[in-house]
């Protein structure tokens, strides 16, 4: 057992993560992160350095992961005046309408 000073309870290792209680304590239950008992009270422990770990190897797989943020209203609206000007360059005309009744009238 390590020094209890080398450890923290839940509470504290949830709050450093940014998760829930419960969250932190599936993924010791899962094995992700080791998990240990105060052999006094009970409490679950989990070693600083043990969380240093786990916290690197979620660091990893998400910078192989990137994923782009959804777009907000600004993109779309930029995206859209973009593809307006795209029709309009074609000589292509743009009626919402239209193009509404021909996908739900066929």
């Amino acid at each position: 057992m390590p020094k209890l000073t080398e450890c923290v309870k839940t509470a504290e290792a949830a709050e450093m993560f940014g998760v829930a209680q419960n969250t932190l304590c599936k993924w010791g239950r899962r094995g992700d992160i080791p998990m240990r008992r105060n052999p006094a009270n009970g409490y679950r422990l989990f070693k600083r350095s043990d969380l240093k770990s786990f916290l690197q190897s979620i660091e990893k797989a998400s910078n192989k992961l990137r994923v782009a943020p959804p777009p907000t209203q600004r993109d779309r609206h930029a995206f859209q005046d973009e593809f307006l000007q795209l029709l309009a360059s074609h000589g292509i005309p743009y009626d919402p309408l239209h193009v509404f009744e021909q996908e739900h009238h066929g």
